[in-house]
């Protein structure tokens, strides 16, 4: 063979080789692991199945991936090929636990390595308050203020300073961390009274407070 043919050749394969081994490179995937935790009893969050979604590009919504379970441990395992996506999300829901979810932007991950990520979630509980006003001042006021449970979640009882007028007899059912404490301090307009209350919230039952003023 012609000596400048047999090198054009050699090139010719060798950027072939090259552009073979770019593409491998970017056809990578997301690969990322870590432990669902049962942080009520310390323990992991066996056999929970986890929907995978991704947010292509530019977009706003995500369309389902793939569906993971986690192990015996709590342990799960994801991957998710390298595209043009922006961000990955992993949700689930068990029974009387609050939700799991977290969102990975892939500019935090790494096809280059697995990416460690725990995560965790509570088991519910619920807190009945009762109030009771049915004698003595008609116009009362009582108002009342979460000081200790759970917050900021789309079952939660509000946060802020909720009023309650006259004569009452009312109850109000407030989801909370399971084995944990649910609390809120009171008054009533126009008098020095000013006082908390407080009932335990064991896991997947309901604590009680009956405030009679």
């Amino acid at each position: 063979m012609n000596k400048k043919l047999l090198i054009f050749s050699i090139l010719i394969t060798g950027l072939i080789g090259f552009g073979n081994f770019s593409c491998k490179k970017k056809q990578g995937s997301y690969i990322v692991e870590g432990i669902i935790t049962d942080k009520t009893f310390n323990t992991g969050m066996a056999n929970l199945s986890l929907t995978v979604e991704v947010q292509e590009a530019g977009q706003t919504s995500y369309s389902v991936h793939s569906t993971i379970t986690t192990d015996a441990n709590g342990k799960y395992s994801l991957e998710v090929e390298r595209g043009l996506i922006d961000k990955i999300r992993v949700s689930g829901t068990k029974t009387n636990y609050f939700p799991v979810e977290f969102v990975l932007p892939v500019s935090l991950l790494s096809v280059e390595q697995t990416t460690i990520l725990n995560f965790g979630t509570t088991a519910k509980a619920w807190a009945r308050l009762i109030f009771v006003h049915q004698a003595g001042n008609a116009n009362a006021e009582l108002q009342y203020t979460k000081t200790d449970g759970k917050q900021d979640c789309a079952e939660c009882c509000p946060k802020s300073t909720q009023s309650l007028f006259g004569f009452v007899n009312d109850t109000v059912i407030c989801v909370n961390d399971g084995n944990t404490f649910y609390s809120y301090n009171y008054s009533i307009v126009g008098t020095p009274t000013l006082n908390s209350m407080q009932c335990y919230t064991p896991a997947f039952d309901t604590g009680q407070v009956i405030l009679n003023y």
